[in-house]
């Protein structure tokens, strides 16, 4: 399975965030990257990720990569640029903001199966297009195919 990751989930790990409703969004990124690393998926990575990264958490792309490397974690960097003109199609029919579909059309043009995010609101919205789940989402649908 290839997973487009918004940058909010990686960062969320970092800080070991709760969120308003107190949430373990910390916990629930480490267990989401501890199944991602058993279920051998692959978790790909977009300059638009990192460069959201490093604006954040001021952590360098490299330093994104040797963390995901001790979890375990298979990952792709992509080159890829999003085609503005994609981006403004999806922008128009979709209604969405400019970055969330930049995200859209990369996880698209780099062939993923779904986006993880912690804004999974933000992408409802293309969700014809491609799907979005929340970590314990993912986290939900893998244990109950186990159980």
């Amino acid at each position: 399975m290839r997973i487009y990751l918004d940058s909010n989930v990686f960062i969320s790990l970092v800080r070991d965030e709760i969120d308003m409703a107190f949430n373990l969004r910390g916990k629930d990124s480490e267990i989401f990257f501890a199944l991602c690393a058993e279920k051998k998926c692959s978790i790909i990575l977009s300059q638009a990720f990192s460069d959201e990264i490093k604006k954040v958490v001021c952590i360098e792309r490299s330093d994104v990569t040797e963390m995901l490397k001790q979890l375990s974690v298979n990952y792709e960097e992509i080159s890829i640029k999003a085609e503005n003109e994609r981006v403004s199609e999806i922008i128009f029919n979709k209604n969405i903001h400019y970055s969330d579909a930049v995200h859209t059309a990369l996880a698209i043009k780099s062939n993923c199966n779904l986006i993880i995010s912690w804004n999974k609101k933000d992408f409802v919205k293309v969700a014809g297009l491609i799907e979005c789940q929340t970590p314990t989402e993912f986290i939900d649908k893998i244990i109950r195919h186990i159980s």
